[in-house]
């Protein structure tokens, strides 16, 4: 498959994007996740049960259920996602070829704040950077491509404690204001 080439500006050809039938595939999927959860009883059921499992019990849904239901889910479209890597990048089966992202699905997920929207920006935002890692910092700069993984590490370390740093960032805050709040001691 040679993808889909559009190109925007063609006069200026600023900006060149090469689409593959993967892509579209992942949006596709990512779409149909975003009308189940949004936008159908089960959906609903599988938000109920993980935002507030006893809440759902005392409502009448399984969190049990919802819980097997999403395991369905998540392992289909994970299979769907080997399917497409092995058929579509490789054309034949590859012992390794997940060896340098075994948890991008973790890390895209905790970015895109565990929302279809959300996930497929961050994904397209990690893969960005993996690629970008790889062919502009080491083959072009000669920088270590591990300084993407440090960038990558980064981000989610700070997204991981937003908390720890909204309460670092409240203390300095409120400390400012005092400063700029005291009186000058004039006597």
């Amino acid at each position: 498959m040679s993808g889909l080439s559009i190109t925007l500006l063609s006069n200026v050809k600023i900006f060149r994007l090469h689409l593959r039938v993967e892509f579209t595939i992942a949006l596709f999927a990512a779409l149909v996740i975003y009308v189940y959860i949004w936008h159908m009883n089960p959906g609903y059921e599988q938000r109920m049960a993980g935002d507030a499992p006893d809440f759902a019990n005392y409502g009448g849904i399984s969190a049990s259920r919802s819980i097997i239901r999403a395991m369905l889910i998540s392992g289909a479209l994970a299979g769907l996602a080997g399917a497409v890597e092995v058929l579509g990048v490789y054309y034949h089966f590859v012992t390794s070829f997940s060896a340098a992202t075994e948890f991008d699905g973790i890390i895209v997920g905790l970015l895109g704040l565990l929302h279809p929207l959300g996930v497929v920006l961050a994904g397209i935002f990690l893969g960005g950077l993996r690629a970008g890692a790889i062919v502009g910092l080491q083959i072009q700069s000669g920088v270590p491509r591990e300084l993407g993984g440090l960038l990558i590490a980064i981000t989610i370390l700070i997204l991981a404690n937003e908390r720890f740093f909204k309460e670092i960032m409240k203390k300095i805050v409120d400390y400012l204001i005092h400063l700029t709040n005291r009186s000058p001691n004039i006597n």
